[in-house]
This record gives structure tokens, sequence and C-alpha cells, in this order.
């Protein structure tokens, strides 16, 4: 389905906004994992101890987005994080939006979301795009098509960054989604990458 959409289109896509938001989510759960140390999650994004999940969502999105003007780009990155935000939860709102609890939330959060940010997070921007660009609703069976769709590739492509970047000893997941659509000389493997 990506294979009907622009190159150009695709690299601000997976370019322009998400390679920063995976890198913080990636942060995020290093920290969580590291016996949740919510201070240091919080310092980072120049948030009060006291914050929610909510709160750490929505700073990574405005640092993120930067400047940023497309709406488009902004929209799909936006839906993404707060979809990856509610399957860390668990969809739990009480987790998501309760405040100075940052101790507890390392042992709430689904680990196998937060183990896996740059998986989870280029599926659900790859669902999001995808769904975008449908004429009209899809039904039930369309979406859940484009959603199996969208894991496999997000997939794919994490085990792939990671290959392709594993010899220069940078195949870190805060990484690799920038290098594969900043640098000029990989941009071109991602978009036959994730075009095929």
């Amino acid at each position: 389905m990506l294979t009907k959409l622009k190159p150009d289109y695709l690299l601000r896509q997976f370019g322009a906004i998400a390679p920063d938001i995976v890198r913080e989510i990636v942060l995020m759960s290093v920290n969580l994992a590291r016996g949740g140390n919510w201070k240091n999650i919080c310092d980072d994004l120049q948030l009060a101890h006291s914050a929610s999940l909510q709160d750490v969502r929505d700073a990574i999105l405005t640092r993120s987005i930067g400047d940023e003007y497309d709406q488009r780009v902004v929209g799909a990155a936006r839906t993404a994080l707060a979809h990856y935000f509610e399957e860390l939860t668990g969809f739990d709102d009480d987790l998501l939006t309760d405040r100075g609890n940052g101790a507890n939330w390392s042992t709430s959060v689904d680990q196998a979301i937060a183990q896996n940010p740059l998986e989870r997070y280029f599926s659900l921007l790859t669902e999001n795009v995808l769904l975008r660009e449908e004429r009209t609703a899809p039904t039930q069976a369309e979406a859940d098509a484009i959603r199996a769709e969208a894991k496999s590739i997000g997939a794919d492509m994490a085990a792939r960054l990671r290959a392709r970047f594993e010899k220069s000893g940078d195949a870190g997941d805060a990484r690799v989604l920038a290098r594969a659509t900043r640098e000029a000389e990989q941009t071109e493997w991602f978009l036959k990458r994730l075009r095929a």
C-alpha cells in the first residue's frame, strides 16, 4: 500500500518528526527499565517530577514538532504517539493521567511495548499514514488488514534499520531512523525498503 504514496511524502512522514519521537521514547524506555528513573525523564523534558505520563507524551510531541509546518505530518505523528502511550499503559486512563506516581510507572507499563519502542512506534505511524490515505472510512476488515500490514512493516523495518547500521556500530534504536531518513546517502535505501 505504501507504493502508492509519493517518496517525498513518505520521507516527510517518517523523517521529519518521527526520528525525534523515537529518540525520546527510546530514552524514556531506557530510564523506565533502569528502575524507573522518573526524575531523569522529567528533567530531560523540563517537567516537574510530579508529571503524568500524559505530560511526558505531550512534552515529547512539542519538543519533536519543532517548526514542522505540514499538518499531515504533525497529525500522523501526534496520533501514533497517542496510540503508543495508550498501548504502553494498557489503555488505562488513570495510569496515563495520574500525577506524582512516577516511581510506580516502570512496573505498571506494558514491558513488551516499552522494550521495543522503535518497532511499535514505526508500526503505529505506518498504520496512521495508511489509514489517512484511504478515500473513505475503511470497514473493520479493511482497518484490521491495514493494522496487520503496518505491524509487519514496523517489525521488518526495525530489524532492517538495526542491521543496516550495526556494522558501523550505530545500531541504537534512538538513532537508526534519523540516520536512514536524514542522511542523503541513506534515504534511497530507506524508501526502497519501506515501499517493498
